[in-house]
């Protein structure tokens, strides 16, 4: 009768257990995508509420005991390989948080290794058999092993660099790997993972909840500058150093950056023939021309004096050249009284932008000089 108490003593502690870790982790996954959602600024939030449903839902089918009698019509090996696929999810998704929290400049590979790593998971529990997703597990606990070595390498050069949230993350990541290694190579320690992962996940949310608040402390500074040139109405100089500081432009799925650096031809000459007020009205027509070619999630900075920079993302299916033509066809029009009037025309170099800060500065550089050559084409 003892034996049996025993048991059922701890069959209702195992599904508690489960319950708990469940039903936290829920919650803090749901309130990491919700601040992202809210803001969509910081992809920490996001992976971070991916990362916790992940543990949310391995801990119901970890042991299968819980989930089995909430889906009793649902086979078995459906559990094995979910089980299975949720616990190799975990370590590129931890990989991309730590990766977001920019402790070390992007390194875009690292992170194609992360994606690679989620993306064979996917293929290999939901499409190839039973035994060659459970045989992987014996790689899975040696690339655990490396990724440690590096996700340890990273933080504390974040540490030695004095990065925000550096020290909190040595915390987290400690717990969580110290969960998995006994997981992996002790065995026979049920839920130590989720634990570990639970007081991770704790930290980070911490972590995130100080960055939210930094980021809207930082939007609202934002908003409360003048980043909108007076005369022509697009984002002025101080704003596209501002993009500039904070990382660049951010990336969209499917879509690529291009710079466009836009000059008007001969405006000197606009000035000196017709005034100063016509040529702030042509610097207004051009700066509104070039807001109504792009998209409003595209930003136009006017640079200094004539000239623009835009920054414009479009699909494999459009083409850069094609935007160029339309807004020269369209400036195309004449400035001026009678036969003393000037036709419009703009030099435009353009150049792709990759990730980050340096990236971008130097499609600027390519995007100028391309503008220049197109004008002094023109004067040959």
């Amino acid at each position: 009768m003892g034996t049996f108490d025993t048991v059922k003593y701890q069959a209702t502690q195992q599904k508690l257990t489960e319950f708990f870790i469940f039903g936290v982790m829920l919650i803090l996954g749901l309130l990491s995508l919700g601040l992202f959602a809210r803001e969509k600024g910081d992809p920490v939030m996001l992976h971070l509420g991916i990362f916790s449903l992940l543990v949310a839902v391995r801990s119901l089918v970890t042991g299968h005991r819980l989930i089995v009698h909430l889906l009793p019509m649902v086979p078995f090996m459906v559990f094995n390989r979910l089980e299975y696929l949720f616990g190799y999810l975990l370590l590129p998704f931890a990989g991309l948080i730590i990766w977001h929290l920019n402790f070390l400049p992007g390194n875009p590979r690292v992170r194609r290794s992360y994606h690679f790593l989620a993306a064979f998971a996917i293929l290999l529990c939901l499409v190839w058999d039973d035994r060659i997703y459970s045989s992987y597990l014996e790689v899975y606990r040696y690339l655990v092993v490396a990724y440690g070595i590096y996700f340890i390498y990273v933080i504390s050069r974040g540490i030695l660099a004095r990065r925000p949230g550096a020290v909190p993350a040595a915390f987290a990541y400690a717990f969580a790997l110290t969960g998995g290694f006994l997981e992996l190579f002790v065995g026979n320690l049920p839920y130590v993972t989720a634990f570990g992962i639970f007081l991770m996940v704790g930290i980070f949310f911490q972590l995130v909840l100080v960055r939210f608040s930094a980021l809207i402390s930082h939007k609202e500074e934002l908003e409360g500058r003048i980043v909108v040139d007076n005369l022509t109405g697009v984002y002025n100089r101080l704003h596209l150093e501002e993009v500039l500081e904070t990382g660049g432009l951010e990336a969209k799925p499917g879509r690529s950056w291009y710079l466009l650096f836009v000059d008007i031809d001969r405006f000197k000459s606009v000035n000196d023939l017709y005034g100063h007020g016509v040529g702030d009205r042509v610097l207004k027509m051009v700066a509104g021309l070039l807001k109504a070619s792009v998209r409003e999630s595209d930003l136009v900075f006017r640079y200094g004096g004539d000239e623009f920079i835009v920054a414009v993302s479009l699909s494999e299916g459009e083409q850069l050249e094609a935007l160029v033509e339309r807004i020269q066809r369209e400036i195309a029009v004449p400035v001026g009284p009678g036969k003393e009037s000037l036709v419009l025309r703009l030099s435009i170099g353009t150049a792709g932008v990759g990730e980050g800060s340096d990236a971008m500065r130097k499609a600027i550089e390519e995007s100028d000089e391309a503008m220049y050559r197109m004008k002094n084409s023109k004067k040959s």
